[in-house]
């Protein structure tokens, strides 16, 4: 399985990640401090529904639906990528993530596991004692080297398979051995994930990897087709992740968003504006301002 992994520190928030992707399946860990996470900001996906299913784990923090519940850690969801992302240019599903530490793990498992259905509106789950230490274990393993991280991922599946929440699909598919295309182009696209660089060239990955032109473009594209992002190509996932990042680091007290545009690849923060105004968003500077009343208190 392939690992990258980085830690973002603006003003006083910080941003710690790890994904994981293995054969038609990925997973990531997600720590947030001092940020909130509000999809009423976040434009949602142009593309038609996805409905794979994702095993939603909020280890810390809370979950409050707008106009519905409050979910606090631990708890375990099983979502849509539909529900997730949005789909047809609206959401059906929005929330804040708060919590000192917000701590999630996502779960998507491919198309080859059909044990978990893909339901019309978030559905809480239930996970034994077992299975919340190794959503545990795999979260800390985020910390550690990349074999642990493997390591923890895997035992997670199977604990995940012994409750019945997933089927054997999902350990297969973790123990299934990287395509060796993937392999080669993550020499290039693991470590700019890392530095989150978000936009690679076909130069530099050509550069980095030893591969050609053509080779990247292949290896691409069967890469996006496999993990099924957002808007079926890298440049729609790439612009949809800054957004996210963008959004979520404008409540960061003390960044600004000058800061804020560096850190996510934009040249500046009129070209961030610009790609704010056409996803249909408001100004960075207003949704600073609407997100400050909603910090963790200190």
């Amino acid at each position: 399985m392939l690992v990258a992994r980085g830690q973002t520190t603006l003003g006083k928030g910080s941003l710690r990640w790890a994904v994981l992707f293995g054969a038609n399946l990925h997973a990531f860990v997600i720590e947030r401090r001092g940020l909130v996470f509000d999809t009423r900001f976040v434009p949602p996906s142009s593309a038609p529904p996805r409905e794979s299913p994702c095993l939603f784990l909020l280890l810390d923090g809370e979950l409050r639906e707008h106009g519905a519940r409050t979910v606090r850690g631990p708890s375990a969801l099983v979502v849509s990528d539909a529900l997730l992302d949005g789909a047809n240019g609206t959401r059906s599903w929005n929330y804040q993530g708060v919590g000192e530490p917000c701590t999630v793990v996502q779960v998507h498992p491919g198309p080859k596991e059909t044990s978990l259905r893909s339901p019309a509106a978030a559905e809480p789950i239930l996970l034994d004692a077992d299975t919340w230490s190794a959503a545990r274990s795999f979260a800390d393993a985020a910390r550690a080297d990349d074999e642990r991280f493997r390591r923890a991922f895997t035992d997670l599946a199977r604990a995940l398979h012994r409750r019945s929440i997933a089927g054997s699909a999902l350990v297969e598919s973790a123990l299934r051995p990287t395509p060796a295309p993937f392999q080669l182009l993550w020499k290039g696209l693991g470590p700019m994930i890392e530095r989150l660089q978000l936009r690679p060239t076909v130069k530099e990955l050509t550069s980095l990897t030893g591969a050609t032109s053509r080779e990247i473009d292949r290896f691409v594209r069967a890469f996006v087709s496999s993990f099924g992002f957002v808007g079926g190509s890298w440049r729609d996932a790439s612009r949809f992740w800054r957004l996210n990042l963008a959004v979520l680091f404008l409540s960061a007290e003390g960044a600004t968003v000058a800061e804020i545009a560096k850190t996510v690849g934009y040249g500046s923060t009129d070209a961030m504006g610009r790609a704010f105004r056409d996803a249909g968003l408001p100004r960075p500077s207003d949704i600073q301002a609407e997100l400050s009343s909603l910090r963790p208190s200190p």
